[in-house]
Parts: structure tokens; C-alpha cells; sequence
């Protein structure tokens, strides 16, 4: 099974979004995104391959909510959380980040 990293920039995400949900929606909402994420990341690391590609870059896209998706990339040793995506954001945006 390959190993499970969080970029710096996925940790960040990471952060604020539990951080916006306790302060807007309360705890028991922070919990749940949690819980969606450990679900969505155990499924990723045993099933890697899963989920689709988002747009046309050689990342994969998981939505763990209606409102966020994970991107991650996969390499021949591990699997990378690149980042979590707002989904009524401009997907340019992220599109440009990732190519960089």
C-alpha cells in the first residue's frame, strides 16, 4: 500500500476549512467534514485509482462533501494530498496551481 502525504498547501486547506466550520457551523459540522475525510482517504489509499481526473491535469478528484473536493496525485510510492477545493469556486484558479 502506498504511503499517504499531505502537501503543505492541503495542510493549510486542511486547517481552514475545519476551523470556518467550527466557527460558522459548529462543531458537530467540523466532526462530520472529518469523518467524510478519514472515510474518503482510507478509500483512496486502498483504491487509489478510484476516482477521475480532474479536468485535464494528472490529478484526481474526490468530493468529500458537496461543497469540497480533494485533489490528490498518485506516484509509483506514495499518494499526495495536494490541496481541497471549494466547489463553487473558479475552477481556473485551481487549474493554474496545479500546473505551476
Amino acid at each position: 500500500m502506498k504511503r499517504l502525504i499531505f502537501s503543505s498547501r492541503a495542510d493549510q486547506d486542511y486547517y481552514e476549512i475545519v476551523h470556518y466550520l467550527d466557527e460558522n457551523f459548529g462543531i458537530e459540522k467540523a466532526v462530520s467534514f472529518e469523518k467524510s475525510l478519514r472515510e474518503k482517504l482510507l478509500l483512496i489509499k486502498t483504491q487509489p485509482f478510484a476516482f477521475g481526473f480532474f479536468f485535464d491535469t494528472d490529478c484526481r478528484k474526490c468530493l468529500i462533501n458537496p461543497y469540497i473536493t480533494m485533489l490528490y496525485r498518485i506516484t509509483e510510492t506514495r499518494i499526495e494530498i495536494i490541496a481541497f477545493w471549494f466547489n463553487r469556486a473558479d475552477p481556473d484558479k485551481i487549474k493554474e496551481f496545479l500546473i505551476t
